[in-house]
């Protein structure tokens, strides 16, 4: 296990290494040119209504979904429920904003702003969601061997089932906003989110949890999700 001061200090730096190393990539591949088109599409926030309302009802509707199949599996129901629910709007609102503009935008940069659409011009839009899911799950293994990560001691196989689902939503999102790199961002933060509970981490609260409702279900079943295949 990493010792988890070490982690802390790699931590500071881990969360925007996809990005920094997306933008240099780019720059060295494509030049200015590549790097300011990845500017445009992280700032693009013309998406319409729907695709916000889409946004943020999917982390929501799965949250709800996995808190009641939890209660029906014998847990408690609001042990289930986002810890966000029990936020004020203004910190609520702030937490959200941070999430999208740290997680969000150090990890989409690079898997949806750059790896994707790399991806989509080699293959179809389900095997390429599919394999950055792999990427996407291998770059949070060293999380499940850092003492006192939220992932640590958890199943890396389920890991490995639910990114690439996950990413298979994703792909489905960026297609319809146009490539929006923060329609991603925006995604990723309310993930996050709404999946803090205390079911999670055994009546431990969370500021940072799973990226996905099925953890909770999933201490009781090991359960999985399926998800929409994108046009």
């Amino acid at each position: 296990m990493i010792d988890s001061n070490l982690a802390v200090l790699l931590g500071r730096g881990w969360t925007y290494a996809p990005a920094i190393s997306a933008v240099l990539f780019l720059g060295l591949v494509g030049g200015w040119s590549a790097v300011e088109d990845l500017g445009r599409r992280l700032i693009a926030c013309r998406i319409g209504w729907r695709w916000y309302t889409v946004i943020v009802t999917i982390p929501l509707g799965i949250a709800l979904v996995a808190a009641a199949i939890y209660s029906i599996l014998g847990g408690q129901f609001s042990a289930a429920l986002p810890v966000s629910f029990e936020l004020p709007v203004p910190l609520a609102l702030l937490i959200i904003v941070i999430r999208t503009l740290t997680d969000g935008v150090g990890e989409e940069t690079a898997w949806r702003g750059v790896a994707l659409p790399g991806l989509l011009t080699r293959m179809n839009a389900v095997t390429a969601s599919l394999v950055l899911g792999v990427i996407w799950a291998a770059w949070h293994l060293p999380l499940f061997f850092t003492e006192g990560s939220v992932m640590a001691n958890d199943s890396i196989l389920l890991l490995f089932v639910l990114l690439p689902a996950e990413s298979v939503v994703y792909t489905w999102v960026y297609q319809y906003t146009r490539g929006s790199v923060l329609a991603a961002a925006l995604f990723h933060g309310l993930i996050g989110f709404f999946f803090c509970s205390d079911a999670c981490r055994g009546g431990e609260r969370t500021s940072r949890d799973h990226p996905s409702g099925v953890m909770v279900v999933s201490r009781r079943t090991r359960s999985r999700q399926i998800w929409p295949q994108p046009q």
